[in-house]
């Protein structure tokens, strides 16, 4: 993870509470949060989310809880953050294929844009599409 972006994401999330009114700043939160993560523990969202996590609960004086829920590409979890309360005590960490979902999968009964609200960046992730030059013939996509 790239310390600046973490550090940026961070920033974002407890600089959002100052512009919350002063009621509902000394009220919130009042239990733990919830972040839940549509992959396994160990990955890459999970390791992001859990020191993003580990922070935003220090800023907040408030434990953070990471809830790993796997399966179906992540729509199980799409669908779990759908269906919570809008209190904000439930997050979700995704990844670009919140995106494709719709495209990709006859069963995916939600969009993104409606259904939820971006809060930050954790971090960016370069993919890059490698080939041996001597097996493969071709030399672009």
């Amino acid at each position: 993870m790239n310390p600046t972006l973490g550090r940026r994401a961070l920033g974002r999330l407890v600089s959002a509470s100052l512009f919350l009114p002063r009621a509902a700043r000394a009220a919130f939160p009042e239990r733990p949060l919830t972040i839940i993560v549509p992959y396994p523990p160990g990955g890459g969202l999970d390791l992001v989310t859990r020191v993003v996590g580990r922070r935003l609960g220090e800023n907040l004086g408030q434990k953070v809880v990471i809830e790993n829920r796997t399966g179906a590409g992540g729509i199980i979890v799409f669908q779990t953050g759908i269906r919570t309360a809008p209190d904000g005590y439930t997050l979700t960490a995704m990844t670009q294929n919140i995106s494709s979902h719709p495209h990709l999968c006859k069963n995916a009964s939600f969009d993104a844009r409606p259904s939820f609200r971006l809060l930050s960046l954790m971090t960016k992730v370069h993919l890059v599409l490698l080939t041996n030059p001597r097996r493969v013939p071709f030399r672009t996509l």
